[in-house]
C-alpha cells in the first residue's frame, strides 16, 4: 500500500528524522550532503575510517527513509 504525501509532509517528516537521529550519523551526513565534505574528509576529522563514514551515512539514510515512510 502506498502513501500518498505532500512535499510539505516530506520535508516535515525528513527534519523530524534528522532532528531524531543519533549524534554520530548526523554529525557525518549533515557534514557530507549539506557542507559537502568527502567522505575521506569526513574520516580525517572524527578520526575514524571511511569505512565507517559509509556505515554511518547508510544509517542516517535508512533512518530518514523510515522517518518519512513508516
Amino acid at each position: 500500500m502506498s502513501e500518498e504525501l505532500s512535499d510539505a509532509a516530506i520535508l516535515e517528516r525528513l527534519a523530524a528524522g534528522l532532528k531524531s537521529m543519533p549524534p554520530y550519523p548526523k554529525a557525518v551526513f549533515v557534514r557530507h550532503r549539506f557542507d559537502d565534505a568527502s567522505y575521506a574528509e569526513i574520516a580525517a576529522e572524527l578520526r575514524i575510517t571511511t569505512a565507517e563514514v559509509e556505515g554511518h551515512i547508510a544509517a542516517a539514510v535508512l533512518h530518514l527513509h523510515k522517518a518519512v515512510w513508516t
